[in-house]
């Protein structure tokens, strides 16, 4: 419990980037990006409307970018498909401040 208050210093505004329509990856940066203007601290990606290959193609958009915001990422059903190269998905994660969560 001390690690989540590490990341945050006090109770967080956390929003959600629900991947979902024919453009999960562009709507998820759209609303990534109204978060970031707003007062939300950090955000959760999650594929409870999509797969796990837009939770992957999602976190991978978000590394070429840079955000104030904490990343946090919940996936329903099978981790296989995300987790299925984990030399990829470690590049993924140092380009990005998802590395600081699971490290």
């Amino acid at each position: 419990m001390s690690r989540f208050y590490d990341l945050f210093q006090r109770k967080p505004v956390l929003g959600m980037l629900h991947l979902s329509g024919k453009h999960p990856v562009i709507q998820a940066l759209d609303d990534l990006r109204i978060y970031e203007e707003g007062e939300v601290d950090g955000v959760i990606v999650e594929n409870y409307h999509g797969t796990e290959e837009d939770v992957r193609h999602t976190l991978e958009a978000i590394s070429r970018r840079t955000t104030p915001l904490k990343v946090g990422v919940n996936v329903l059903g099978s981790l296989e498909l995300l987790l299925n190269s984990q030399r990829d998905l470690k590049l993924i994660l140092s380009k990005s401040i998802l590395s600081n969560l699971l490290a």
